[in-house]
Parts: C-alpha cells; sequence; structure tokens
C-alpha cells in the first residue's frame, strides 16, 4: 500500500506508533530501506513516562518527523488518565520542542479531540510554545463537527500560530468528512489527513484530492489519473469496501483492545462517558439500527488479543464456553496463530474457532 501511495504522488505517511508497537517500528525501517519517496511520520505520546525515549525510539526507526500527540484536551481526559496529568503538558512539549530539534527532526503537535476539549485551556498551552517551534499544527475533528465548527475552530489557533502550517484529520461519521476538510483549507489549513476509499474512517483522499483540484483550481501533486487503480488496489490488499458512514459494514467495528472490553463489558449497550472515550462512535448504533461489532485483529498493538488480555476471557464467558486455565492458554495461542496468518477474524468466525479449539481439547 506504501508503494501504491508514493506512486499516486502522497508527500506524507502516517507510520502510527513506533515507539508503542514494535510492527508500526519495523514498517518504518522497511520502508526506510525500500527507498521510497515518501515521508514517514511517527506519533509520540505527550504523556508517556519517557518522551526521550519514545522520540529516541522513533528517530531510530528512521522516521522523517515526529508527531507529538497530546491524550488531554478536556476535562474527561484528565479523569482518565490520572489527577495532575495537565500539568505535564506544557513541561512535555517544550522537552520534546527542544529534543527533536538536537535530533535533527521536525515535530508536529496537537490535541486529541480537539472540538470537544476545553478550547481555553487548549490556546493557553499553543500560546506558550515557542514560535516556530513546531512544523504544523494538528486539528483532530472527534466526529462532531461541521463545516462553521471547523472555520471557527481553524481561525481560533490561526490566531495564535501565525503562519505556522495547520493539518485537519476529520472523521467520516456522519459523511461529512470532506465537507469539513474542504471548510478547514478554506479558513487557509495547508494539510489534510485523508485515507484512500476513506480508509480508515477519515477523509476519503480521493474526494478531497479531485474537489481541491477541479472546484478550488488548488493542486495537490496526487496523480488523478491513478486514482481509480489505487482505490482497487486497496480493496483487493485490505478486503474492505469503502467504509460508508452509518450503514456500511465498516462503522461500528471495534478493533482497539480498550474498545473491545467496553463492548464486551457492556454486552454492545452504550459505554459511559469514560468508555466512550475508547469507542469509534459519538452515538449509540442501536439508534440506526445496528450493534457494535468486533475485529479481532493481531500485531497492531493496540488490538483486542494484545492490549485487552480480559477480551478473549470476556468473549467466552459472553458465549457461556467453559474453559480451565490450561484450555485458556492453549486457545489463546492457536487463535493468535490464526488471526496472525489472516490478518484479522470477525466476531462470528471468533466464535466458530474458539468452538472448534475447546471441542477438540
Amino acid at each position: 500500500m506504501a508503494e501504491v501511495l508514493d506512486e499516486l504522488g502522497v508527500e506524507e505517511l502516517d507510520c502510527g506508533w513506533p515507539a508503542m508497537v514494535q510492527q508500526d517500528c519495523d514498517f518504518i525501517k522497511a520502508l526506510s530501506k525500500a527507498g521510497l519517496r515518501i515521508k514517514k511520520s511517527g506519533v509520540v505520546r505527550i504523556i508517556a513516562e519517557d518522551v526521550k525515549k519514545e522520540m529516541d525510539i522513533v528517530a531510530e526507526s528512521g522516521a522523517d518527523n515526529f508527531q507529538m500527540i497530546s491524550e488531554l484536551s478536556g476535562r474527561m481526559s484528565e479523569r482518565l488518565w490520572g489527577k495532575g496529568s495537565f500539568d505535564k503538558v506544557l513541561p512535555n512539549a517544550l522537552t520534546m520542542i527542544h529534543y527533536a530539534k538536537e535530533l535533527g527532526l521536525p515535530i508536529s503537535f496537537g490535541f486529541v479531540d480537539t472540538l470537544r476539549g476545553d478550547l481555553e485551556w487548549m490556546k493557553s498551552i499553543v500560546r506558550r510554545l515557542p514560535v516556530g517551534g513546531i512544523e504544523r499544527f494538528f486539528v483532530y475533528e472527534d466526529q462532531v463537527g461541521t463545516p462553521a465548527v471547523m472555520r471557527f475552530i481553524v481561525r481560533q489557533f490561526r490566531e495564535i500560530l501565525g503562519d505556522t502550517p495547520i493539518l485537519v484529520h476529520c472523521h467520516n461519521t456522519f459523511g461529512m468528512a470532506t465537507a469539513n476538510a474542504l471548510a478547514a483549507v478554506e479558513e487557509g489549513v495547508e494539510w489534510v489527513d485523508c485515507g484512500v476509499n476513506g480508509y480508515g474512517t477519515v477523509a476519503p483522499l480521493e474526494e478531497v484530492v479531485c474537489a481541491l483540484e477541479m472546484l478550488y483550481g488548488i493542486g495537490t501533486g496526487i496523480k488523478l489519473e491513478k486514482l481509480y487503480e489505487a482505490s482497487k488496489t486497496f480493496e483487493k490488499i485490505t478486503g474492505a469496501k469503502f467504509p460508508k458512514p452509518i450503514v456500511g459494514e465498516e462503522y461500528f467495528v471495534a478493533k482497539r483492545g480498550k474498545e473491545v472490553t467496553t463492548i464486551l463489558r457492556t454486552r454492545g449497550a452504550w459505554p459511559d462517558s469514560a468508555g466512550a472515550t475508547f469507542v469509534g462512535s459519538i452515538f449509540d448504533p442501536r439508534v440506526v439500527g445496528r450493534r457494535y461489532g468486533i475485529s479481532w485483529e493481531h500485531g497492531a498493538g493496540f488490538s483486542a488479543l494484545e492490549e485487552g488480555p480480559d477480551a478473549l476471557r470476556l468473549k467466552l464467558d459472553q458465549l457461556m464456553l467453559k474453559y480451565s486455565d490450561e484450555n485458556f492458554q492453549e486457545l489463546r495461542e492457536r487463535v493468535s496463530r490464526v488471526i496472525k496468518w489472516r490478518k484479522c477474524v470477525t466476531d462470528a468466525e471468533l466464535e466458530r474457532l474458539c468452538r472448534q479449539i475447546l471441542e477438540e481439547s
């Protein structure tokens, strides 16, 4: 997929969390060896125990820049990360900005859930960052944005940032990611985070690019004649159709361990405000006649089998399948091997697999 993006003319690729996920780290190293033109971006967490250590890992992997992400943006974030966490954001941000300069790599900065965060608090942090210290500022549209809201939030930070470029990351929960991204561009945003076919449930690259080129007359550097080919190639590699909002099969599907554990504990119900932070939708899918689904993946670091050690046990208990500790370890190992081979399995496929393994043992 990286080769397809490189050939398409995409300038930069978000390579995940190399300091936390070994697979992401290996991916960046592989891209470096492949000699592709595309730049490689790695995420570093502002609440990490040792921010310099995380940055060293990302730099050593061969990343071309850092994305410094503040997990805190509102008071609910502080409840999740611990009292006093807010006080760590500015000191850690300054440390990371200066250390990035030592390492000779540019660094970007942004808040998770920018639109649902404490705006005045976030602005107070940005005001205290050294002018010219960051390459870009990230605005994460966390499923609640509209074009008017995007224009407003961009203006709020543009007044502080001056000429510092802004990047927007828009979710397509209500099918508005392209409109929200274009509204941000109208306010002077220079970068848009996209996914081919809307992969990752963000603004579809093909829609944003064609709108910018054909409606706004803005050159993107993307080879338009290769968009269809790239779309079909991604579809073939991932096995995923275009993730249509609301009714598409790709929506309301949890993959991360915390999301899966929350859904299993609530038996698919809408989580409370704390749990909702980890679930991919801001509204209960039952409102539109859906339920949360689960995708069991391997090697993603945040996956249900790796990040959520209780997820598999919760699933077995939900299915009322009996098992011993010895059987569970064998089951977990065999399930992991199957998922590693197939990359991911659906919830229904996992149930059949577990029943088969327990019957055999």
